[in-house]
C-alpha cells in the first residue's frame, strides 16, 4: 500500500467509532480496518474482499471480540470463505446474506450463529462432506431463502435441508432451484423434514411450474394455502 492510500485508510479508521454501516472491499489481509479498535455503533458489515492469493488455512480476525456490540447484519460476498473469518461475533448475528456458500459452510454458519432470524444464501454444490451432518436446531430462524449459485454443478436441496436440521419457528421458506428441477422425491424429502408440518409457515415459495405447484400442494397438504410459485421477489434483503 502506497503512502497516500495508507494515509487515507488511517483517516477512515480514525472515524470508526462513528460507523453504523461498513463495506470492506480490500484484501482480507488488511483486516486491521476494524481489528484493534471499538466499533460501538456498527450494525451492518459487508465483506466484499478484493481477489488476492491466500495461504491455505489462513484466517483473518476482522473484529475484536466485544468491539461491535450492535452488529447484527452481515453480508458475505463472492470471495468470502467461512473458514477464513476468525473474528466475527457470530452469536449476536440475526441477519446474514451469503452470495456464494457451500453446503458445509452454511451448516458451519448455523452452528456459529444460532440466533439468526433471517438467512439468504446462494448455494454452490460441488463439494462433498466426509461424514453425515449431526443434528442441529435453529431456534430463531424465521426466514430462509435458498438459491442456486450460477457455478453450482450438483443438486443441493437434500444436502442443505438435511433431515438432521430442525427449524421449529420457520415462517418463510423460498427456494430458487434453477437450472435444477424439484422432483417428487424432493417434495417427499420436504414432507419428512423434522417438525416442518408444525412450523408456522406463512409462505413456501417454489420455482415456477404448474406441475410443481399442483404436486407440491398434494405432497404438502398442510401448506396448500401458502405455497406460491415464481421468481424470488426479494433476493438481496438484509
Amino acid at each position: 500500500m502506497d503512502a497516500q492510500a495508507s494515509a487515507l485508510l488511517d483517516c477512515l479508521l480514525a472515524q470508526r467509532r462513528r460507523w453504523e454501516h461498513a463495506c470492506f472491499s480490500a484484501p482480507l489481509q488488511l483486516g486491521d480496518f476494524a481489528n484493534g479498535g471499538p466499533l460501538p455503533l456498527l450494525k451492518t458489515l459487508v465483506l466484499d474482499p478484493a481477489p488476492v492469493y491466500r495461504v491455505k488455512n489462513e484466517t483473518f480476525r476482522i473484529i475484536d471480540e466485544g468491539a461491535a456490540p450492535q452488529l447484527t447484519h452481515v453480508v458475505l460476498r463472492e470471495r468470502v470463505t467461512i473458514e477464513a473469518l476468525g473474528g466475527l461475533p457470530w452469536a449476536q448475528l440475526t441477519h446474514l446474506h451469503g452470495a456464494c456458500v457451500y453446503p458445509h459452510e452454511l451448516w458451519n454458519i448455523f452452528r456459529l450463529a444460532p440466533n439468526l432470524v433471517s438467512c439468504s444464501v446462494a448455494v454452490v454444490e460441488f463439494d462433498y462432506w466426509d461424514e453425515e451432518p449431526t443434528s442441529l436446531t435453529m431456534p430463531h430462524l424465521r426466514n430462509l431463502t435458498l438459491k442456486t449459485h450460477p457455478f453450482a454443478e450438483e443438486q443441493w436441496l437434500k444436502t442443505v435441508l438435511h433431515l438432521t436440521l430442525t427449524l421449529p419457528v420457520l415462517q418463510v421458506l423460498c427456494i430458487a432451484y434453477y437450472p435444477f428441477e424439484i422432483m417428487p422425491s424432493d417434495l417427499e424429502h420436504l414432507r419428512a423434514f423434522p417438525e416442518l408440518p408444525q412450523c408456522p409457515i406463512t409462505k413456501l415459495q417454489l420455482p415456477t411450474s404448474e406441475y410443481l405447484h399442483r404436486a407440491a400442494k398434494k405432497a404438502l397438504p398442510a401448506f396448500a394455502d401458502v405455497i406460491t410459485a415464481g421468481p424470488l421477489e426479494e433476493w438481496y434483503e438484509i
